[in-house]
């Protein structure tokens, strides 16, 4: 790390544990004196960081990951990083990470959300389930509404925890239909947040705006990745 040209504004971490909250997940739980200027704003949804990933010529490669957790005490940032196949930079370094391992990041990255909406509507696949468990966290007890989850591997669930009001539908594929099959209310207002692969996003996308009438706003649906193509070929918000 100290022969690499970091960007402006870098944080430097390091790893403090690592933990395998599903056979396919690895939990990065990162730490360090850079941390006590980190903040993520009350009632955010989703909120992401870059992870930035040192070359052999001291050049850098970045990806973009979910926040699963923050604990400003202890100045402790954890991440969620699954162990796809096949390996990327981000998921080879997960499968190697130690404590003590140094890492910098950017961030965080947060999308705007109307703050207090009727109904509620979390649609995502792997990718997106650590953005959404933060979420689910976080969201006041009198939140109404829906979370999908689609996941490729029944074996990557996870225990969540929702307000009484927000249910739980763990799915295997199809999230797009999912979303499109979902109870929706006939008044107040409604918000519809998604992450999914970039052909998945963009069908939810095009509900949300055709079938539903929400606006930008009122609809933040993420490309978390795209088949057959490493980050930085698409982009993330559309």
């Amino acid at each position: 790390m100290t022969d690499t040209i970091l960007p402006d504004g870098a944080i430097l971490t390091q790893v403090v544990s690592v933990a395998a909250p599903s056979p396919r997940m690895r939990r990065i739980t990162l730490g360090g004196e850079g941390l006590g200027g980190f903040a993520l704003p009350a009632g955010c949804w989703g909120p992401y960081i870059k992870l930035i990933f040192p070359r052999p010529d001291g050049t850098v490669a970045w990806r973009t990951y979910s926040v699963r957790a923050f604990d400003p005490a202890r100045r402790e940032l954890t991440v969620d990083m699954l162990l796809h196949e096949p390996r990327g930079i981000g998921s080879r370094w997960a499968s190697e990470a130690r404590p003590g391992d140094a890492l910098a990041i950017l961030g965080p990255g947060i999308i705007d959300v109307p703050p207090t909406p009727d109904w509620i509507l979390l649609a995502g696949d792997h990718s997106a389930l650590p953005a959404i468990a933060f979420t689910l966290e976080r969201l006041p007890a009198s939140a109404r509404g829906l979370a999908l989850l689609a996941l490729e591997d029944p074996g990557d669930r996870q225990a969540l925890a929702a307000p009484p009001g927000i249910e739980v539908r763990w799915l295997c594929g199809g999230l797009a239909e999912a979303v499109a099959a979902a109870p929706w209310p006939r008044g107040g207002t409604g918000v519809l947040w998604a992450g999914a692969e970039a052909a998945a996003a963009r069908r939810i996308r095009a509900y949300a705006r055709q079938h539903r009438g929400l606006d930008q706003s009122c609809r933040p649906i993420l490309n978390y990745w795209k088949r057959g193509q490493p980050e930085g070929s698409f982009g993330f918000v559309a």
